[in-house]
């Protein structure tokens, strides 16, 4: 995805963060190979604790924070940052999210200022019903709401409801009557 949105113009700036030390060395020569630059890779799982176990399998973008459902060879720790850390320290405006179930814990309580939406993969065969429900109580806590028009299965669209009344994204033909 980076490698897209760095192509298109859009953002001033990417960071990705995988914890995985063998995907960070293969997006490292991705980015080489196809003069992408102005990418920051961040070696650290997105996580409430200081440190994660990450369960390693053969299909490496099922990486992830659980042991279940899906077997796994090994396991290793890597550091934690969590969502808040990491946007004071990089004040993004896009986020996009796919962290194999821990998205539960990691939105739970943030301060998402100056973020115009946030794409969350879900991973409910992981968590379960009740966490994914949590998760949209959270971001609407943060002021963001489910956005249908950008959404598409597991993979959820939250716009930031201040962005959306200022009319800096594309707002819906008509009003629904209450």
């Amino acid at each position: 995805v980076s490698v897209l949105l760095r192509g298109t113009g859009l953002p001033d700036a990417i960071v990705a963060v995988e914890p995985d030390p063998r995907m960070c060395a293969y997006m490292r020569k991705m980015f080489e190979a196809n003069a992408v630059t102005g990418v920051d890779i961040i070696e650290a799982a997105v996580s409430v604790r200081e440190e994660e176990t990450i369960y390693v399998r053969e299909d490496f973008w099922m990486n992830g924070p659980f042991a279940e459902p899906n077997p796994w060879s090994r396991s290793i720790r890597v550091e934690g940052r969590s969502v808040d850390s990491l946007v004071s320290s990089f004040s993004p405006t896009i986020i996009l999210c796919d962290i194999e179930g821990a998205e539960v814990e990691a939105f739970s309580a943030v301060d998402l200022s100056g973020v115009r939406f946030v794409r969350i993969e879900f991973h409910d065969h992981v968590t379960g019903g009740g966490p994914l429900a949590r998760t949209f109580d959270a971001m609407h806590r943060a002021g963001f709401a489910y956005d249908p028009r950008y959404s598409k299965g597991a993979v959820v669209h939250f716009s930031n409801l201040s962005v959306v009344e200022a009319g800096g994204l594309r707002s819906y033909p008509g009003k629904m009557s209450s």
